[in-house]
């Protein structure tokens, strides 16, 4: 972990910052801050109201059930944050312009909340960062994100810290999953756990270990075990393929357990990060289910059906089908306001 005093002594502090095109590219490459670190990306697509916005910060950070929708509980939700296991946060509002051209007098006390939350961070050890992409930052006086900030995280990745070095692909911690998962196969998960575990003990900073480690629990049955490494891979920073498959694992973990709001919320949040992923649009469909929420299912079914009308024979019917999922969603939309 880079300790917030690390960061303020390269002149990186918790704050809200304007970001250029191009450190947003490395940020949503999952190459950024240190691990460690939870970086999330709300899509100005989503926060074009204060509504919106409402809707992709809660989301995005994970906010509880009754978060109450204003800006106050937004305040209260960002100086919190308990139930996210992180060293920092990291919240990047990706086109704010779009919330400031709307609602220009909502996205000044949306500025306010953020810097007000920043500054409760600061002399704590666990910051927050919230980086504005547009050009809203420089005209309320946004100073760039420092790129200390990201050659911290560099400099870090590069150094020994007493633990061994995150694995390199092809190497031994790849064939002892690969072990472990043939151990699973043939009924032997004690083994395959004992394997899995030695892996989190050898790389604790490594996502793939707990990510892996939470797997096989989940496959063995042992799901409500599965939830707290499954968090900490995401804390430390999980990327690459294995990001969609942590979105449906731990989706469905949580709604197995009853966990059925958390799971809902989760799977949302893999949707938006993962529009195209079919196994997250049916997994998400089966928490709204859980949650009684099943006209919304039933959208999300026909969407995810319709949007591979490609592959799947509907004999000409997707048009139809596309027509009455825009009908439930407008019905359902009507229910909830």
């Amino acid at each position: 972990m880079v300790a917030a005093q690390e960061l303020d002594a390269e002149g990186c502090r918790s704050g809200v910052y304007a970001i250029n095109a191009d450190l947003l590219a490395v940020m949503l490459q999952g190459k950024s801050f240190p691990e460690g670190f939870l970086v999330s990306i709300i899509d100005g697509a989503v926060a074009d109201s204060w509504e919106g916005f409402f809707t992709g910060i809660a989301h995005a950070l994970e906010f509880p059930a009754h978060f109450g929708r204003n800006w106050d509980a937004v305040y209260d939700c960002l100086t919190d944050l308990s139930w996210l296991r992180a060293d920092g946060f990291v919240l990047v509002l990706d086109d704010f312009d779009r919330l400031a051209t709307n609602e220009p007098d909502q996205s000044h006390v949306a500025l306010k909340v953020l810097h007000d939350a920043c500054a409760f961070w600061r002399p704590l050890d666990r910051p927050l960062f919230v980086l504005l992409s547009g050009s809203v930052g420089p005209r309320a006086g946004l100073s760039e994100l420092p790129e200390c900030c990201l050659s911290v995280a560099d400099e870090r990745a590069s150094k020994e810290d007493g633990r061994m070095m995150a694995p390199s692909p092809e190497t031994a911690f790849d064939r002892d999953i690969a072990r472990s998962w043939e151990l699973n196969r043939e009924g032997r998960g004690k083994e395959a756990l004992a394997i899995l575990r030695a892996l989190v003990d050898q790389y604790p900073d490594e996502p793939r270990a707990h990510f892996e480690y939470a797997g096989a629990l989940d496959f063995q049955g042992r799901e409500a075990e599965a939830v707290a490494p499954y968090r900490r891979a995401q804390a430390l920073g999980l990327s690459g393929d294995d990001l969609p498959r942590l979105h449906v694992q731990l989706g469905s973990t949580l709604r197995n357990i009853g966990e059925y709001e958390d799971a809902e919320r989760f799977l949302a949040v893999g949707r938006a990060r993962f529009p195209d992923h079919a196994g997250i649009q049916a997994f998400h469909a089966l928490a709204l289910v859980s949650a009684d929420r099943c006209a919304e299912a039933v959208v999300t079914l026909l969407d995810l059906v319709t949007s591979n009308a490609e592959r799947i024979d509907l004999d000409g019917y997707d048009r139809a089908l596309r027509a009455y999922a825009d009908e439930l969603r407008a019905a359902t939309a009507t229910e909830i306001a």
